[in-house]
């Protein structure tokens, strides 16, 4: 499975599974991963008020902490003005049905005996891996790494704070990014109550707060209730669906963290699903719900996305979800935070394998993510050729569907400036437009850009000046850039040589401007040449083709013959000459 667009973004709090998995096999192997920051200190030797919790601080949230500690099996352990005391039996943290590791809970008491000991508010979770995890060959006969095996990773927690929480690593910042590691989410369940039902109680008690006591206090047992059935009868759409009862109001009235928070609960619940049906119904009644009113908390909603995207498993479900958090950027124009996301596109859709309907939507959305960044108008273009594409073999119909887009992606490359290159011609959705009546202009257009020079453009634009406004043209601009493209054709010229008068010519312009003009293309990397001033020619090395057809590929296809002929001819005269060389060389 290809690494999600958004790495890290579900780890607020690491699960159980994770903890093993990510965290304590990667330090006993000695190889921890890089996002890894956990130090090590001897838990068991002082009170929990006596760590470093301060230097944890940044790194988690204020109830609770993490640390690498070493123990052996004891269930109680003494120290200056207390003691831990194990109140739970080991529990198995299971990963596709295997044991991975399991769960210790201790709690920590004043005192110096159980018997007499006062409970505090803080507790440790205690997470030992299962050594038949372990890569065999990394441990077998490692002295080291088996005193490295005994190691636990510990959260320490204080129980008075809030019943659910969010922790945010330090090195992980929302306003950077939402496509950087600027979220770990899950649920810290600091009491006895499942988070799914804490957050229905939580939600109903908001939804009813204004209905008075007495009928709140009904409605809030009874969701409460329902939702209970739910999960006791695996109905987990149907769990879903009561949860997000409330959620306008949760949207509203709740701040950031929290909604994070609880909807990382509400799309957790997609994990206990094993119907692929329903697990995908989940998914987009999330989504549908979350990309609601886009303009209110967009990043937050963008954010909730991002956990479910990495909290499913299904392919394509993974795909309609990235979908919506597209078009929830567009809306909530809060496109900057998928954009680093797209460097990671051909692999994803390597993971999706979507259809080619599905591929069509996703590459013109991005386009219109990508076009709300003038600086991006390449990478926008780039994304509108391969929607256009995925055309190729269709019938007239289906063909028809692509004309608007055809037409939009012809303007874009027009009016983009520093764009001179372009395979629009040989796309059957472009060369439809030639025989429609509407749109025939546009793809006149393109021709003229792409394969012929100014005079034929000022031809164009005098017969078609509505039309150029209503695409939003500049004529200025389009003259610009079409002399650029004249001279780059002159260059083309196989002798090479180009003279200043021509130039003046094709391009319309004065004698003075001849070299200015030929100085812009050389910086536009359009033309590699000289100038000859006394003789008042440009010498070309190398031209810019705008197309690469047919006829440019036997063009290069005559050029390597030559050079190849070339060179065979150098090869055999340094051969002839060799027995020669040798022979004088040996009469001496």
């Amino acid at each position: 499975m290809a690494a999600p667009p958004f790495p890290g973004l579900r780890f607020y709090q690491p699960t159980d599974d994770e903890i093993i998995r990510n965290y304590l096999i990667p330090k006993i192997l000695g190889t921890p991963k890089s996002y890894d920051t956990i130090t090590t200190e001897d838990v068991y030797s002082t009170s929990p008020e006596h760590l470093p919790l301060e230097e944890n601080v940044d790194h988690f949230n204020d109830n609770e902490w993490y640390f690498y500690t070493t123990r052996t099996n004891k269930n109680h352990y003494l120290t200056r003005n207390g003691f831990y005391l194990t109140t739970s039996m080991d529990e198995q943290i299971f990963r596709n049905n295997k044991v991975v590791g399991f769960k210790r809970i201790l709690r920590f008491y004043l005192g110096s005996r159980p018997e007499t000991g006062i409970e505090t508010e803080w507790s440790v979770h205690e997470f030992q891996a299962n050594p038949g995890v372990f890569p065999a060959a990394n441990l077998l006969g490692s002295v080291a790494q088996e005193k490295e095996s005994s190691k636990r990773l510990s959260r320490v927690l204080n129980t008075q704070r809030l019943t659910l929480r969010l922790l945010r690593p330090k090195h992980q910042n929302l306003n950077r990014s939402c496509t950087e590691p600027s979220t770990m989410t899950t649920i810290v369940p600091t009491s006895e109550e499942i988070p799914a039902l804490a957050v229905v109680r939580y939600a109903s008690e908001l939804a009813w707060a204004d209905a008075g006591a007495e009928v709140a206090d009904e409605e809030v047992r009874r969701l409460y209730e329902e939702a209970k059935q739910c999960m006791d009868n695996a109905r987990w759409f149907d769990l879903v669906s009561l949860m997000l009862t409330s959620a306008d109001v949760i949207l509203s009235k709740v701040s950031d963290k929290d909604l994070e928070c609880i909807f990382t609960v509400i799309c957790n619940v997609v994990t206990n699903s094993e119907s692929l049906e329903e697990v995908r119904q989940i998914a987009e009644l999330i989504s549908g719900k979350v990309t609601q009113q886009p303009s209110d908390k967009p990043a937050s909603r963008l954010k909730i996305l991002f956990t479910l995207y990495n909290l499913l498993e299904d392919p394509y479900s993974r795909f309609s979800v990235y979908l919506s958090a597209l078009n929830l950027a567009i809306n909530g124009k809060v496109t900057e935070h998928v954009l680093p996301s797209f460097k990671q596109i051909d692999s994803f859709l390597k993971e999706w394998n979507i259809g080619v309907s599905d591929q069509r939507q996703l590459f013109l959305t991005i386009s219109n993510v990508l076009k709300e960044h003038k600086s991006l108008a390449k990478e926008s273009f780039k994304f509108l050729t391969k929607y256009l594409a995925t055309f190729s073999g269709e019938d007239a119909q289906v063909l028809s569907q692509a004309k608007d887009e055809a037409v939009r992606t012809i303007v874009e490359f027009v009016k983009t400036p520093d764009m001179f290159q372009c395979d629009l011609l040989d796309l059957p959705a472009v060369a439809q437009l030639e025989k429609d009546a509407k749109h025939a202009p546009a793809y006149q257009l393109l021709k003229v850009f792409l394969t012929q020079r100014l005079d034929a453009y000022l031809e164009f634009a005098a017969a078609n000046s509505a039309l150029l406004q209503s695409y939003g043209l500049v004529h200025e601009d389009c003259i610009t850039k079409m002399r650029l493209i004249s001279l780059v054709d002159l260059g083309s010229d196989e002798s090479g040589r180009v003279h200043y008068s021509l130039i003046r010519d094709t391009l319309q312009i004065s004698e003075d401007e001849v070299e200015p003009w030929v100085v812009k293309a050389i910086t536009a990397k359009l033309l590699d040449c000289k100038m000859d001033q006394m003789n008042e020619v440009v010498i070309v090395t190398r031209s810019t083709q705008r197309v690469f057809g047919k006829e440019q590929w036997h063009t290069l296809k005559t050029k390597l013959a030559s050079w190849r002929g070339n060179i065979a001819h150098v090869i055999s005269t340094v051969q002839a000459n060799r027995p020669v060389e040798d022979g004088v060389q040996a009469a001496r």
